[in-house]
């Protein structure tokens, strides 16, 4: 009896376990609302259904493309509308201009009308966008011409000048602690006593007449026995026009005399060179300037056989030869001797100082730097170079050492030439193919289900609109009309172009919708629940738990009673 039992226990409790499972799948059914909840309740179906739930969303994602379409269809309709509204107001003027009752003014007026809606036309064509993208410059390739500006590196040579060579520590000079001739040194100079001995009028008859003065045509009075300082002889004779047009001759002698005159110098002290420091020099040197300008003239100390001298630019540059040479005095003869080699003029001067001591003077190249060898009050060279400025009027220059006039400086001044990084800003002028493709819809779920969108060209070009079109006379303006009603018509039919595919579209939305709708009704029939048989089985599962449960309860009861009957 007890094995019965326990048998029908067993039994009961596996029909519990299959009713729990029954009603676990119901309640996840009526909870999610899904039929399948996982792959094992529908293996078929659930493929099924994946595959339909991504064609409904590839078909939502056509409509959706297909109303992007529209959309950019639609702002290319809404600009063409505006140019359409143009070329109508444009078609109205070119009609008023043919009318012969308007002045020229007035057609001007008319003309610049045009010619400011013309304009707005390019612009439209040029502006107008969706989403970045042209939609009223077609779909043909344009040739464009594009200027870039470009940055072009190249080398240049230049020359730069350099001071180089610095003096030994054994050669001195009050310049080089200065930069400039920092001295003064007075010498004797020719000076000449300019006198007008006799003025002549010459009168309109050709007669003449002397004067004790007369004023030029310049404003300037010249007067009888006036004396001039001057640095040369100059004519005996000066012919000038006078303020009322005659002719005056100035008769004039001239008196030599000496005068002394103050220069701005510095000393090159070579007293300390010697056969053993010699060598020392090579490739050193020092350099000066006028006190009027800035022209160098460098002395450059090399060991070669024969003195030279070279023009670097409009500077220059002599080599003086040191080789064998012991004393200072040798030295300073090769420096006078190299100052005369020249590709000018040079001059030598004599020149008393103020000890009565003569001094010979050597300016080379025409220039104004003198140099000569200093004597002491025997007449005998000191070791010292002199080095002055040597004005050619009587006037005392100063030096200037902001405009780099009246320097002495070390180191001998040379020309270098580099090569230079340079940049060429220049525009470029390219002609530039752009291929405009044409707009492609996808429109469909699958490949090649796609839309070919064709977009209008309105340039003035198209239109066949001369950019400088005129209306200011009968015969432009009668052209005009025949132009704005063809660029009228050509607007009209490619909006109408442009409706066909919006209206294509919209036909096209509408299958999709209906597509995607009825898809997802079969969709809906393999995945979602029915919910009203889910209850009735969900009740069923309930009822019938129940009902084991009380079985099981009975049972367990009657064993129990068969087990204390036998205790007992």
């Amino acid at each position: 009896m007890i094995i019965s039992y326990n048998m029908q226990l067993s039994k009961a409790a596996k029909e519990l376990n299959n009713v729990g499972a029954q009603k676990s799948k119901s309640s996840a059914r009526l909870g999610s609302g899904y039929k399948l909840n996982k792959a094992s309740d529908d293996v078929a179906g659930l493929g099924i259904s994946e595959q339909m739930r991504s064609q409904i969303r590839g078909l939502m994602q056509a409509s959706t493309n297909s109303q992007d379409g529209i959309s950019m269809i639609q702002v290319a309709d809404g600009a063409m509308h505006e140019i359409q509204s143009i070329l109508d107001r444009t078609y109205e003027l070119s009609i008023q201009a043919a009318n012969d009752t308007y002045t020229h003014q007035e057609k001007q007026q008319i003309q610049e009308e045009v010619e400011g809606l013309l304009d707005e036309l390019n612009s439209i064509y040029q502006n107008t966008e969706f989403n970045t993208k042209k939609v009223l410059q077609g779909n043909d390739s344009k040739t464009i011409t594009k200027i870039e500006t470009i940055v072009e590196k190249y080398y240049e040579e230049e020359t730069i000048w350099e001071t180089k060579g610095e003096l030994p520590d054994f050669i001195t000079s009050t310049g080089f602690q200065t930069g400039y001739l920092d001295s003064t040194i007075k010498m004797e100079e020719i000076m000449y006593e300019r006198l007008n001995d006799r003025i002549v009028k010459t009168n309109p008859d050709g007669t003449e007449v002397e004067v004790d003065r007369f004023t030029s045509s310049s404003g300037f009075t010249y007067e009888k026995g006036s004396p001039y300082k001057v640095t040369s002889a100059g004519s005996g004779t000066l012919k000038l026009q006078g303020d009322d047009g005659l002719t005056y001759t100035i008769y004039r002698s001239y008196n030599k005399y000496m005068e002394t005159q103050t220069h701005a110098s510095s000393f090159v002290d070579f007293t300390k060179v010697t056969k053993d420091n010699i060598n020392e020099l090579i490739n050193t040197g020092f350099q000066t300037t006028c006190c009027s300008c800035e022209q160098r003239y460098s002395i450059k100390f090399v060991d070669d056989k024969v003195s030279s001298v070279q023009k670097d630019g409009k500077h220059y540059i002599y080599n003086i030869n040191i080789k064998d040479v012991e004393t200072s005095d040798e030295l300073l003869t090769r420096i006078m001797d190299a100052l005369a080699i020249s590709s000018g003029s040079t001059s030598v001067y004599t020149r008393t100082d103020s000890n009565g001591v003569d001094w010979e003077v050597t300016v080379p190249q025409n220039h104004f730097t003198g140099m000569a060898l200093e004597k002491d009050t025997s007449g005998n060279n000191t070791g010292r170079l002199l080095i002055y400025d040597f004005p050619s009027s009587a006037a005392t220059r100063r030096p200037n050492p902001s405009a780099e006039q009246g320097i002495l400086a070390e180191g001998f001044y040379e020309s270098t030439t580099i090569l230079v990084e340079k940049e060429l800003i220049k525009e470029v002028e390219t002609t530039v193919t752009l291929e405009n493709e044409d707009y492609i819809l996808q429109i469909g779920t699958n490949k090649d289900q796609t839309l070919t969108l064709k977009m209008p060209d309105t340039s003035l070009k198209a239109l066949k609109i001369d950019p400088k079109l005129k209306v200011t006379d009968l015969d432009s303006a009668s052209k005009a009309i025949e132009t704005f009603k063809y660029a009228k018509s050509y607007i009209s039919k490619e909006r109408s172009r442009m409706g066909a595919y919006q209206n294509r579209l919209e036909h096209t939305i509408s299958a999709l919708n209906n597509t995607a709708e009825n898809t997802v009704e079969a969709e809906s029939r393999i995945r979602d629940a029915d919910l009203s048989q889910e209850i009735v089985k969900q009740a069923r599962s309930n009822i019938l738990e129940q009902a084991i449960q009380s079985i099981m309860a009975q049972a367990t009861q009657q064993e129990e009673q068969i087990l204390s009957i036998l205790n007992a």
